[in-house]
Parts: C-alpha cells; sequence; structure tokens
C-alpha cells in the first residue's frame, strides 16, 4: 500500500504546525506531510511533490485559498482539497462549491473531526485507486478472455457468463447470441516462420487489432490457431470487401513486419464454428501463393444441412469410420427410394446434394484430400433414375472408407512420434508443417487426430515439451538461463520466460535460484 500526501496552507506558521504536527497522521497511511505559508510556496510543492490532500485557509495576503483552489482544480483536479474559513460567507461557499472543494469547515475544529473528514478523503481515494487498478488488470486481462472465448466455443464449451462477455463487448467485436453471424478468416505466416515467432508476430497483430477499430478487420478478436491467427468478425465477408481486406492484410503486415496470406471462411453461427474452421484449415491448404482467398463458394452456401435433415445427420458415422452403421442406413434408403413406382428428380437430386455434403464434411475432418478434391472436381450430377443414383452412392462410400482405413493404420501411436520428432529437434524452431512431412501427415489432420488422441492441442503439447527440457537442464546443470532458452529452442527471451511462468508459477531466473544452480 503506497503512502499518502498531505499539504497544510495557511499564512500562520503556528496554525500549520498544529494541524501539520498535532495529528497523528500515519496512522491514516499518510507518510509525507508539507507546510507552506502562502498559495505561492503551495503551488511549488504541488509542483515537486505527490500531495493527495489539501487543508488550506481562504482569508489569506495577496492570493488566497480560493485561488489555490482554482489552481489545483485546473493543474490537478485529483486532489481532495479542504477549505478552512473564520467566516460564514456565502461567497465563499459558491466559489468552492464552483472548483469542487471537497469540504468546507468553519474555524475553530478540532482536530478529531479534521482528521475524520481526512480519513474519509484518503479512504475515497484509496477506493478508486482499486478500482482503476481492477479496471487496468481487467484489460490486461481481455486479450486473454477474448481468446478463452473462443477457445471455449471451438471446443463446444460455453462457461462464459454474459457480464463477463458484455464486457469484452466493450473492446472486442463479439457475437451477442448465438444467432449472430460470424467470419472465421486465418491469416497465415510465410513459410519461413518458425512455431514460436509466428505465436509473437500473430499476438502483435491481435493487439493492433484491438486497438485499430479504422479497418474491416479492426476490433477482431481471435487466437492462435495451428500456427496461424484465426481470426473472427462479426459479419458477413463477401467477395466484393477484397480490395477492404488486402488493404487491412498490408496495414497488418507492415505493423507486425511479417508477409500474411488471408483465407475468409463462411459465414456461421457460433454452433456452427467448430465445423467451419476444420474446414477452413484444410481449404487454406489448397490457397497455393494466393494472397486473398475465399472458401464459402456458391456450392457450399447452398447445401445448408438444414435442407437435409435426413442424409446430413450421417455425417458422425461417416466421420468415425462406422462403415457397417452407414450402408445399413444407405442401402435402407435406396431400398425404399426402389420400392416406389416413381421418385421425381427434384428429390433425386435433393438427397444426392445432401449425400454430396456429407462425405465432403467428413472428408475435410478426415484430411482426406484424394476424397474432397474429387468431390470438389466433379460436375454437378442430374440423376434421373434410382439406378443411377445407387450406382454413385456405393462408389463414393468404398471410396471414401478405403481411404479411412488407410489413414486409421497410419494414425497409430501419433503422439509417441510426435514427442520423438519434438525431443530430436528441441533446439530449433520448427513448423507443424515439419512435423506432418517427417511422419508423412497432411497438417491439419495430424493436428485433428493429434489433439483426439492427447485431448490437447498440438503447439500446447510441443510448448510442454520445451519448458519440462528447460526444467530439466535447470535442475541438471549451470547453464545460464539465456543458453537453456535456446537449447529448448527459444530465441525469443521474454517469451520463453513467459510460457516458464505459465507453467511452473516463477520466472526462469527465479526457478535457477531455487534450486541453486546459480
Amino acid at each position: 500500500m503506497r503512502e499518502y500526501g498531505l499539504l497544510v496552507v495557511d499564512d500562520e506558521i503556528f496554525a500549520v504546525r498544529g494541524i501539520t504536527e498535532g495529528i497523528h497522521w500515519e496512522e491514516l497511511g499518510i507518510g509525507h506531510v508539507y507546510g507552506a505559508c502562502s498559495v505561492q510556496e503551495a503551488m511549488e510543492i504541488l509542483r515537486t511533490e505527490s500531495v493527495d490532500v489539501v487543508i488550506t485557509d481562504i482569508e489569506m495576503p495577496k492570493e488566497n485559498g480560493l485561488d489555490l483552489l482554482a489552481w489545483i482544480s485546473e493543474n490537478d483536479p485529483g486532489i481532495r482539497v479542504l477549505m478552512l474559513t473564520a467566516y460564514a460567507r456565502f461567497d465563499y461557499a459558491a466559489q468552492a462549491l464552483h472548483y469542487r472543494a471537497k469540504d468546507y469547515i468553519l474555524k475553530p475544529v478540532a482536530h478529531e473531526e479534521l482528521r475524520k473528514i481526512v480519513a474519509d478523503c484518503i479512504e475515497e481515494i484509496r477506493r478508486e485507486e482499486e478500482a482503476a487498478q481492477e479496471a487496468e488488470n481487467l484489460r490486461a486481462a481481455l486479450p486473454l478472455l477474448a481468446e478463452k472465448f473462443w477457445t471455449d466455443v471451438l471446443e463446444g464449451r460455453r462457461s462464459f457468463y454474459p457480464d463477463r462477455l458484455r464486457e469484452l463487448q466493450r473492446y472486442f467485436s463479439l457475437p451477442g447470441t448465438q444467432q449472430d453471424p460470424v467470419t472465421p478468416v486465418l491469416l497465415i505466416p510465410g513459410h519461413h516462420t518458425g512455431m514460436m515467432e509466428a505465436e509473437q508476430k500473430c499476438r502483435d497483430v491481435l493487439e493492433y487489432l484491438r486497438e485499430d477499430q479504422s479497418s474491416i478487420l479492426g476490433g477482431a478478436s481471435g487466437i492462435f490457431y495451428e500456427e496461424m491467427l484465426l481470426l473472427f468478425i462479426c459479419r458477413k465477408l463477401y467477395v466484393q470487401d477484397r480490395s477492404s481486406l488486402l488493404e487491412a492484410q498490408k496495414k497488418v503486415e507492415d505493423r507486425a513486419g511479417i508477409k500474411l496470406q488471408m483465407c475468409v471462411g463462411p459465414c456461421v453461427r457460433l454452433k456452427d464454428i467448430p465445423a467451419a474452421c476444420e474446414s477452413l484449415l484444410f481449404y487454406s491448404e489448397t490457397m497455393g501463393e494466393s494472397r486473398i482467398s475465399f472458401c464459402a463458394d456458391n456450392r457450399e452456401e447452398e447445401l445448408s444441412p438444414d435442407k437435409y435433415p435426413l442424409v446430413v445427420d450421417w455425417i458422425p458415422m461417416l466421420e468415425s469410420g462406422k462403415r457397417e452403421e452407414f450402408s445399413q442406413r444407405l442401402d435402407e434408403l435406396l431400398r425404399e427410394l426402389a420400392a416406389r413406382e416413381r421418385v421425381g428428380r427434384n428429390e433425386l437430386q435433393e438427397i444426392y446434394i445432401g449425400l454430396w455434403y456429407s462425405f465432403t464434411v467428413a472428408a475435410r475432418r478426415n484430411a482426406l484430400p484424394d476424397i474432397v478434391r474429387g468431390l470438389a472436381r466433379q460436375d454437378r450430377k442430374d440423376y434421373r433414375s434410382v439406378r443411377e443414383l445407387s450406382g454413385w452412392c456405393i462408389r463414393i462410400r468404398n471410396l471414401y472408407f478405403q481411404e479411412f482405413e488407410k489413414n486409421e493404420k497410419k494414425n497409430s501411436m501419433v503422439a509417441e512420434k510426435v514427442e520423438r520428432y519434438v525431443m530430436e529437434h528441441i533446439s530449433e524452431d520448427f513448423k507443424r508443417e515439419d512435423i506432418a512431412n517427417a511422419l508423412y501427415f497432411n497438417p491439419s489432420y495430424l493436428s485433428h487426430i493429434f489433439k483426439q488422441e492427447k485431448g490437447i492441442s498440438l503447439n500446447k503439447f510441443i510448448n510442454q515439451l520445451r519448458i519440462q527440457e528447460a526444467k530439466r537442464l535447470f535442475d541438471t546443470t549451470n547453464l545460464p538461463v539465456g543458453n537453456v532458452a535456446m537449447d529448448t529452442g527459444y530465441y525469443n527471451f521474454s517469451y520463453f520466460s513467459k510460457q516458464f511462468k505459465e507453467m511452473y508459477h516463477v520466472t526462469p531466473s527465479e526457478y535457477k535460484k531455487m534450486v541453486g544452480n546459480v
């Protein structure tokens, strides 16, 4: 708790000493007590010292206490000013009120009463400072709170309380309801950017967007997601917005000192964010060298799951590889259609499009690129008979599950392979693509199945391994902190310190002292 400052002003030196020395001000937390016998002397003290409360007489030669009050009101309005006077004059009281004096006290005043008035002032100041500190702490925590909000959305949790969400909405553009539109946007760092450098740059971008409300991305919040920055824009973005997005992208690149690609996803509601982001992540890998790409093409917008409640309910079966269950449902549907005397072409078309959508979504989530590319290149069919549709259904089903089973064999013990790679390259700032290439995986799919197996993101797991290795080095060697950081792949010391403290609740230097290897 800080010490407060008090200034007593009176042209009578004995009056000043009576107040400064006659009351135990230290009991109120006042550690600095000053006295002045003129307004000019008081102003000099106020210019150089930290003062919280001023007790001043009104009647003084030349400039009086009201002149001092006016000066304080203009130069340091946070100071509490108590006016003392021997005369109950209305004009004095009116001026004191005009300049917002804290109190207007008639002389003589007992020391105990004056002490109580000052104590109330100090308590008020203390409450204001605590509230300001809480507000500052909240502002500092806002990016983390926004990140937690979107992490909860991506993982299907609803742990945010409405009052906290309302507070966040004062600083970020966030959806107010489950029905509000949200467009996910990926900002992808250049290929030569390492994992930790990319995260630091992405967090710089988030801070910049929080401050800049002028561009189309201004006020956006998001998270560091698979070595990319995943933003959430609370409106629909159209192809016509391309020029505005390119302008915003250029500003961000200049600010962060990094080259970025932008991939714009489909506009969805909160509940559809996880699936939309998985599709966006997969689509981003087909961008090539494009500066900006929109993945929400007309075909996907047309294929709203709400239009095909029958077959899109089968997506979880496809996603989890339940071949027998899916085949049974598909066979039942085809037998039912074949048993009818007549099936309209519109109905066949709806079933075809629903199945096309289901296979596309499941293939994207399971990173089956051959299936996705095959379906994307396929011209829209116009089936005239159940027999034609059945032939297509059986072919795509067999092809899908063949590819799924190949992936299943490759997926075994992924976490163990990842951990081995990380420990062999722990001093390097490698990328997710480096691990994926070494293990012969699609990068997005590697992240997807890794999280399924371990329950945490690939990025977080790698950071944990690095920090655990840093702790081991502190425990067993006398290496300087900087060497340990570099030996575990951290070339940004402040980032290393932040990650270490997040895991072990002390800085690397503090931990090194604790274990005695200084």
